[in-house]
């Protein structure tokens, strides 16, 4: 299992939310994941970080715009020839993660309510500039027989599926060949939620991959902590207090896992 990270650092990204990763973050988080394998960045690598492997993005990902922020990482896993994660540099891990077909952190808070209304929106708008997509029909047709659809976080995003990089690779040349349409999207419609967290799961299921969530619904923070996992969702990166409880998190598991 490789592990893989990466980033674009757009001059506005257009949502607080998500925000640049503070530069102690990606140590923390790079340092976790060097203990349990090696580490590839593609993007714009943070100064003073150790990773085994560092690759730029193509120039058309970044032409796509700030609001479709996460295709750096459709565009490292879609580049993967065998088993993969994908952690985000806000993201803790401190122990083996499961090896499984696809996996993902887990459901969203207000997971239904909010993929409804982002995947709703982002289909009627496609539909009113007359453009089809048949990766959105089979993620339809899936959402349908799953009772709808669902947001799931992908701070972890991954597994020993070969379909996930030709899912992701698909993906990108949608964005990319349409990006005008997507960057005309009322900001209402989190784009790339709708294709990271919503889309790519749904049509992963519907073409017959099992999806497996790292976090189960339900206490997800005992879960976390159950397992040595913290993901500093947002703001939380940027405050001080929640990397040193991450730091003395990781103090601890070192001495649980050693």
């Amino acid at each position: 299992m490789i592990f893989i990270q990466s980033a674009v650092n757009f001059d506005a990204c257009g949502d607080p939310w998500h925000s640049r990763t503070p530069i102690e973050c990606s140590r923390l988080s790079a340092m976790r994941l060097t203990a349990l394998g090696s580490i590839c960045f593609y993007g714009d690598a943070p100064a003073g970080v150790a990773y085994t492997f560092v690759e730029d993005v193509p120039q058309m990902l970044r032409s796509v715009g700030p609001r479709c922020w996460s295709l750096p990482k459709l565009y490292a896993s879609s580049i993967q020839n065998g088993d993969f994660m994908h952690v985000d540099q806000d993201c803790f891990v401190s122990s083996p993660l499961p090896s499984v077909p696809f996996l993902v952190q887990g459901e969203e808070p207000n997971s239904t309510t909010n993929a409804l209304a982002w995947f709703q929106g982002f289909h009627e708008f496609l539909s009113r500039c007359g453009l089809r997509w048949q990766l959105l029909d089979e993620a339809r047709e899936q959402a349908d027989k799953n009772g709808g659809p669902k947001l799931y976080n992908c701070g972890i995003f991954g597994g020993t599926s070969r379909l996930l990089p030709a899912v992701c690779r698909e993906v990108i040349e949608f964005a990319v060949n349409n990006s005008d349409i997507l960057n005309k999207l009322p900001l209402s419609v989190f784009v790339t939620a709708v294709l990271e967290q919503i889309l790519i799961p749904l049509v992963m299921q519907a073409r017959g991959v099992v999806l497996t969530e790292l976090l189960q619904p339900g206490n997800q923070d005992e879960q976390a902590r159950n397992i040595g996992y913290c993901h500093l969702v947002g703001r939380a990166k940027h405050d001080i207090r929640n990397i040193e409880l991450v730091r003395n998190r990781i103090a601890t598991l070192e001495v649980l896992t050693t």
